[in-house]
């Protein structure tokens, strides 16, 4: 069932058509040259040969130069808290309120973030504690899920998904900065596995691919964690598991029995639960 809490965006297709090279076509009219000549020729080509590999030989960049200043720069004006809050060391420190510290905005993209909310309420917000292993690089982290995925997501990237994901906030806080960074993973998840068939065309286009629509569990999935989900039942949420429902429409996470409704704490007994989760999902 696919979450349709957006219209789709049609995307048009570009195709570049492959340029083809004629081979020359020699005359077989023309008379072959004398021996005399073909030598002379030959040893005009062969001179011209060594005259080129001296040339770039000459030519050559010395390997061991000195990198320009502007990457190393680049390098140490970067301010790491500006995307991932947290060490190895504090990882399992859960939200003390998740359907404050972020939200949706705009329609599209519940089934990632009622899954990223879920995932924080079961492992902790720190993103270490929920990847099995996150390393710092020059250009951004490389990660790989619990499902053994590995990926490296750079800082621009980074960037782009915390503008592209459209999540709310009452207030700045480290949860929806590590919200972003779960977010921006799994946008680059869905550009290297092409989600939706365009995902690959561009990162950018790996976040459309989130915000427009998704079926239930393929977030939780991108996250690496298919190992740690089953499926749930309205009983199985009102004794306190933590995960997913569905509505056919709207996905949303659920923890301690209460629904995450746009950032409002809803009572699972209201409403329609018995039909959410006849679709839910809860982590293990």
């Amino acid at each position: 069932m696919l979450v349709s809490c957006v219209n789709a965006v049609a995307l048009g297709h570009a195709r570049a058509s492959d340029a083809v090279t004629s081979p020359v076509v020699v005359s077989s009219s023309n008379p072959p040259a004398p021996a005399s000549e073909a030598k002379q020729l030959s040893s005009l080509v062969g001179e011209l040969e060594r005259l080129l590999a001296t040339l770039s030989a000459r030519l050559k960049p010395d390997v061991d130069s000195v990198p320009l200043p502007a990457s190393v720069t680049d390098n140490r004006t970067v301010n790491r808290d500006e995307f991932l809050k947290g060490k190895p060391a504090n990882t399992g420190i859960k939200p003390t309120d998740i359907f404050k510290s972020f939200y949706q905005l705009t329609e599209g993209n519940c089934v990632t973030i009622s899954a990223i909310k879920a995932v924080m309420m079961r492992f902790g917000h720190n993103p270490y504690g929920i990847y099995k292993s996150i390393v710092v690089t020059d250009t951004g982290y490389r990660i790989v899920t619990r499902d053994g995925f590995k990926l490296h997501i750079t800082h621009d990237e980074l960037k782009q998904a915390t503008a592209g994901a459209n999540f709310g906030s009452d207030r700045p806080n480290d949860v929806l900065v590590n919200a972003h960074f779960l977010y921006a993973v799994s946008a680059k998840r869905a550009y290297l596995e092409n989600n939706d068939g365009e995902a690959n065309k561009s990162f950018a286009a790996a976040i459309r691919s989130l915000n427009d629509g998704e079926y239930p569990g393929q977030a939780l999935r991108r996250l690496g964690l298919k190992d740690f989900v089953a499926p749930a039942t309205l009983q199985d949420f009102l004794n306190g598991a933590i995960g997913t429902v569905t509505s056919g429409f709207h996905s949303m996470a659920v923890v301690g029995g209460f629904l995450d409704k746009y950032g409002h704490k809803q009572p699972l007994e209201s409403g329609d639960a018995n039909r959410r989760a006849a679709v839910g999902l809860k982590l293990l």
